[in-house]
């Protein structure tokens, strides 16, 4: 019974330390972040006083996709010090993000990810209707795990709404990117240094190619990205 109760009380006094000793520690993080986010302050504040003739003119619209990302808010920061209205748009696999939460975000959306056939169509659809919506004049993805879903859409956004930018690269760029061994073969016929690589498409194929190169290590990659797989 006293050695349980000694265990106890070793353990809160420890936990005491703990809280006593982050405690301790906080203060002087309070006193070097303190100036800082008062010069923050007295600098936005100085910024809507200069806005304040200008409330009534239309401002241009960036669309941000991936608001999980912690770059995203370093670009909503950017956009918005411009002039812009900022517009993130998160996956609802997540329940919340730093991004969706900041005063840098005018705006905030959640959509599906593209984790599956129905959900890719639902989350192609619905970064369509946003940057239509929005009107966006600019529109960033940096999601690679989405690249392939967001290719797509950037075709239907080209025809539908090409007044907007797409910060990313063309649909022939990424298909290249995407497919390893397309990626490969380019990067041979530049004359840029590459591993050898061989197309299997199927076991047969594997094991010819394993007893033709022996003394071989090999490294067995999907030729496309899936995001099903990944997730």
């Amino acid at each position: 019974m006293t050695s349980v109760f000694m265990s106890k009380l070793q353990m809160f006094v420890r936990s005491i330390i703990t809280l006593s000793y982050l405690s301790l520690m906080s203060i002087p993080c309070m006193v070097f972040c303190l100036p800082w986010l008062l010069l923050s302050y007295l600098y936005k504040t100085a910024q809507k006083i200069k806005s304040k003739g200008t409330e009534n003119k239309p401002k241009p619209c960036v669309v941000i996709f991936a608001a999980s990302k912690s770059k995203t808010l370093h670009y909503l920061r950017l956009f918005k010090d411009k002039g812009y209205r900022t517009v993130a748009v998160g996956s609802d696999f997540y329940i919340t993000c730093g991004a969706g939460c900041s005063i840098y975000c005018d705006k905030y959306y959640a959509i599906p990810a593209p984790l599956c056939p129905e959900t890719e169509a639902t989350y192609i659809d619905k970064v369509v209707e946003i940057v239509i919506n929005e009107k966006a004049d600019v529109m960033m993805q940096i999601e690679p795990r989405y690249t392939p879903s967001d290719v797509k859409a950037n075709e239907i956004l080209g025809n539908q709404f090409p007044k907007c930018t797409i910060l990313a690269f063309e649909t022939e760029t990424y298909s290249l990117l995407d497919n390893k061994m397309a990626f490969n073969t380019k990067l041979h016929e530049l004359g840029v240094r590459a591993p050898q690589s061989h197309l299997v498409e199927s076991e047969k194929e594997f094991r010819e190619l394993i007893e033709a190169y022996p003394d071989k290590r090999f490294i067995l990659k999907p030729l496309e990205y899936r995001q099903a797989d990944r997730a």
